[in-house]
């Protein structure tokens, strides 16, 4: 899950996105969260942000995310 450190050069905020109908993409966070730290030794701002909600509301998928 490498991104080029050339991506983060001058970022100022970083948007982790994860699935709520995938428990692998919840977990992944914690993988995306160690490497934005690991090449941005600066403190930034970080949001997390849960998708497909509609999906589960709608009864199309089931959630696997609380």
């Amino acid at each position: 899950m490498s991104i080029t450190r050339s991506y983060y050069r001058r970022c100022h905020g970083a948007i982790i996105m994860f699935d709520i109908t995938e428990r692998k993409s919840f977990e992944d966070l914690k993988v995306w969260l160690n490497e934005i730290k690991k090449e941005i030794k600066d403190k930034l701002p970080k949001m997390i942000i849960a998708n497909k909600i509609d999906l589960v509301e709608s009864g199309q998928k089931k959630r696997a995310v609380s």
